[in-house]
Parts: structure tokens; sequence; C-alpha cells
């Protein structure tokens, strides 16, 4: 019989012909592979190889053959073993050995020999997988509080990884297998010594297991963590020592290994240091993510309050300093300068009504000439950025309540002259006369207004001073001066028509002029004649 392995998973096998028997040989002397029969029985036998010569090959060992179930009945276990959704280790195992029995797809049926050895991988593949995940996870989450956990953390791993439990028969012949292990194995460690606590073995490989683990590592890799079941933070002289007897009680490539040991020490001990630097740099990046987070709930917390917005200097983002190639502590930073910025929108109609109630203008300076040009007015209403906070958001909150507020004094400047100019007149009942006023080019556009709305009905531009004489006499006069020119005044004379209206018969401009420019004249104008154009503006 003959082995041909050819991508891992292919047989050829030659044909025995004749009676078998205890020390029967395949003798046909022509093959660099032949074997000697041992033990035969009607459900085994076992064999060994034996060289061109016909002696024995003892470093191979003896191996058995046992009748096995048709080939499409042994994939189809397969498969079903593989389809376990979170695997144990037994499950594990359980895979593993059926696998090992998996006969060559030649033996399939023809149209089967592509789709079934490819089905069958892919589900392996995945099994183990999830078979590394689930054992990661649980690695994860193991308390580490005294020593006895980390006992129970190695004792997890140890059950989870028996050195002949494997996608292909042992550990260390499945490469992406073995660094799976290894990441798994290095990330328990890391943990039980972030812990502060000793690392024990973490993977069983014991007596022949260990010799056979070691005989199957191939050469020229860094695996010894594996080996040994310790990662190589943990790893000391005496840890190396060990490793160097047992690799020499082992026959089979002990001493080849044993040898790359003493080569590879260098390289460990600067492995042991590189882990334990990015031991170190994980620490600080915690520390820095713990930081960021604590940071992050206290802006979470904050109320879109004014009094919180002046203890935060503006709801002000703190600048903080992150290593660029932490993600989570990058997004960390990003949601807390999202928030501060949403706080920032939120509070600002408070802000602005806060900054309102520090203006304060009594009635008495409203009514002053130059009361928009003080310096109250001008500068912001006197409201400035508190010190230490440069937020664009208390600025603009600042104009605009300055805005605000001066459209609130300037209705309120309206009230008090209004309330003045109506104050001053002899007969109140007379406030509630009605005025005919243009407001059009047309004899149509008419506007009835009493005479109080048109005593009050004159803008900043056209601040004036009203006498009125003969009113419910035998004649009407209204003067009005522009308090901006005194030299200048308008007289309107009013008789009462049949419905009692108000009507202008005349207007007179005083020789200082005509106020032009004033809106006061186009009123005159409409006045007197209600149907002309321009009577809601002055002529160019």
């Amino acid at each position: 019989m003959r082995e041909d392995r050819r991508n891992g998973r292919q047989f050829y096998a030659h044909t025995y012909t004749g009676d078998l028997g205890l020390g029967s040989h395949d003798g046909l002397g022509n093959r660099d592979w032949d074997v000697v029969i041992h033990e035969l029985g009607p459900s085994a036998v076992e064999a060994e190889w034996l060289d061109r010569r016909g002696n024995e090959k003892p470093e191979c060992g003896r191996f058995t053959l046992r009748p096995q179930a048709e080939p499409m009945a042994v994939y189809e276990t397969v498969r079903e073993l593989a389809s376990v959704q979170r695997p144990t280790a037994q499950d594990a195992r359980g895979l593993s050995e059926a696998a090992a029995l998996l006969p060559p797809s030649g033996l399939l049926p023809t149209l089967d020999q592509q789709t079934d050895p490819r089905e069958t991988h892919e589900a392996q593949v995945g099994f183990w997988d999830r078979y590394i995940e689930g054992v990661m996870e649980r690695v994860e989450i193991a308390p580490l509080d005294m020593q006895a956990d980390a006992e129970a953390l190695a004792t997890l791993t140890r059950e989870a990884f028996p050195w002949d439990v494997a996608p292909a028969r042992t550990i260390f012949e499945d490469w992406d297998y073995t660094a799976a292990v290894d990441d798994v194995l290095t990330r328990a460690g890391a943990r039980i010594l972030d812990a502060e606590l000793s690392v024990p073995v973490l993977l069983d490989l014991s007596g022949d297991g260990f010799c056979t683990a070691a005989a199957t590592m191939p050469l020229g890799t860094d695996r010894w963590n594996v080996l040994a079941g310790l990662p190589y933070r943990a790893w000391d002289r005496a840890v190396a020592e060990e490793m160097l007897v047992r690799l020499s009680d082992c026959s089979r490539l002990g001493p080849v290994q044993a040898d790359r040991l003493v080569r590879d020490w260098p390289r460990i001990q600067e492995a042991a240091a590189r882990e334990e630097a990015q031991a170190e740099a994980a620490r600080t990046a915690e520390g820095a993510r713990a930081e960021l987070e604590a940071i992050l709930a206290e802006a979470i917390a904050f109320e879109p309050t004014v009094e919180n917005y002046l203890a935060t200097n503006g709801f002000a983002a703190q600048d903080i300093e992150i290593d660029r190639t932490d993600m989570r502590a990058a997004d960390i930073r990003g949601e807390y300068r999202l928030r501060m910025q949403a706080l920032r929108a939120e509070v600002e109609p408070a802000l602005q009504d806060w900054l309102a109630g520090q203006i304060d203008m009594s009635d008495e300076d409203l009514l002053a000439d130059d009361w928009k040009t003080s310096a109250l007015a001008i500068d912001k209403c006197g409201l400035t950025v508190p010190e230490g906070i440069s937020d664009s958001t208390l600025s603009f909150s600042i104009n605009q309540a300055c805005a605000t507020a001066i459209r609130g004094y300037e209705e309120r400047r309206s009230e008090l002259r209004c309330n003045a100019r109506l104050e001053a007149w002899d007969d109140p009942e007379q406030l509630d006369l009605m005025l005919r006023v243009g407001t059009g080019p047309t004899a149509l556009d008419m506007q009835d207004t009493s005479l109080a709305e048109f005593l009050c009905d004159f803008g900043d531009a056209n601040d004036v001073a009203f006498e009125a004489t003969g009113f419910f006499t035998t004649g009407y006069e209204l003067t009005v001066t522009s308090l901006a020119r005194p030299e200048s005044g308008t007289t309107a004379s009013f008789e009462v028509d049949e419905a009692g209206d108000l009507i202008p018969t005349e207007v007179e401009h005083s020789l200082g002029g005509d106020l032009s420019g004033l809106d006061v004249q186009a009123r005159m104008r409409c006045l007197m004649r209600p149907t002309q154009r321009f009577c809601e503006a002055p002529p160019e």
C-alpha cells in the first residue's frame, strides 16, 4: 500500500492480492514503500510500513485498517457534524475524528467527486471558525479576580485545544488553525497577566502529545508559545530550559527542534518584550478611552442651560489627543464633539432670552433724541462675550439679542411718544375723529383713520411736534413742525363734512422750507390731494 498525499486529502492505494496472514507483506519489491501485517482480525488489520529492503520503519509507526461506511455516507456524516452552530469541545473532537476517516474523493460516484469534497471542506471551515470564535468569547468574559480564576481559564483553553483535535489531525498541521489557537492563547495569557496573576499552562501537551506536536510543528515557525502553552510574556529561562529537556526526550525530530529553540531564544525574548510593550500601550489606550467615556457621559448629562453654557466656556469641546490608530477612541471623541455641538444649538433660545434680560434702557433714555446712537445701542447693546468663551454661537446670540431688544425698544419708544402726543391734546374726545387719507393714485384709494392714529403715524425719520387749534370751532388747523429743522413747518386746515369727517382744505408751508424728503410732507399732500400720485412718499 502506498500513500501519495496531494492537496492534503488525496490518497492512492495499491491492491494486495493473495492470502493474508501474520507477517505477510506485499513483496513485489519494485516500490519504495511496502507493508507488513502484524495483526489480522475480522474488523481490523494492523500493519507497518517497510522500506525497499523489507526492513520495518519504526519512525512511521503502525497503522490500522478498518472497514468503513460507504464514501457518500462518510461525507454526509462529516457535513452533519460540521453544521453545529455553537460547537463544544466534544463536538470538535467528534468532527476531527470523523474527518480523519474521509475516504479519497476518487471513491465517490463520478458526478459527486467535485461537489461533495468542496461542500464538506467549506462546512468544516465554517465549523472551526465558529469554534474558535466561541472559545474566544468565553476567554474574553471569564472573570479574573483571583488565581483560581486564572486556573479555571487555563482549564477552559486546555479542554478546548487538545493536541489531536484540529482540522488536520494535530494542532500544528493546519497553519490557519494554529494561528487562531495562538490568538486565543495569547489573549488568555494577556488577560491573566494584566490582572497581575500567574499564567498557568494554557495548552495540555504532555507525554506523547507533546512529542507528536513538536514533530508536526513546521520548521521555521515561531509557535513556541503554542507548543509550551504559554504566551511569550510569561517565558523566562526556566521555561526555555524545561522545553529543551522535553524536546530532548522526543525521539522523532526532538533534537532538531531543540536546536531550533536555542537559535530562536533571542527572538523569543524580543517577542516577549514586544508583547509587554503592546500590553502597556493597550493599558494606556484603555485608560484614554475610559477618560473619554467619562467626558462623554458628563456631556450627555448636561442640560442646555445658560449656567452650564457659561460654566463650560460655551459648551466648548475639550481638545483631547488620542491615538490615531484607536478607532474606538476616535468614535467616542466624535460622539462627544457632536454632543457639545448639539448643546450649543439647543441653548441658543435660552441664551438670547438671558442676554436680552441684560439690556436695560429706561423710558427716559428711549425718549432721548440720540437713544439709538448711544454706546448702549452701538456696542451690541452693551453685551460682551464672557472671558474664555470663543463660541461663535454666543457672538451670534449677542447680535440677535441686541437686534431683538432694539426692535422691542423701538416699539416701546413709539408707544411712549404716541402717548405723549395724545396726552398733550386738549380734548381727548377729538382723538376719535376720523380723517380720510389717500393710499393710492385714485380717488378710490382712501383710508379712514382716526386723528389719534394719524398723530402717532410717524416714524423716527419724521420726528415732529403737533399743535392743534380750533377743533369743534369755526376753523380747524393742525400745525406740524419738524424737530430736526425747527424753521420748517406745515399748517393744514380742515373742514368737517356731513359725516363728521375731517377733510383737509389747505396746506401751507413755512418760509423756512417745505420739509423736503420728510414723510410728513407727503402725508400733508395726501391730506390735501388724496388722489395725487406719490401720495405715500415725497416725489424725487
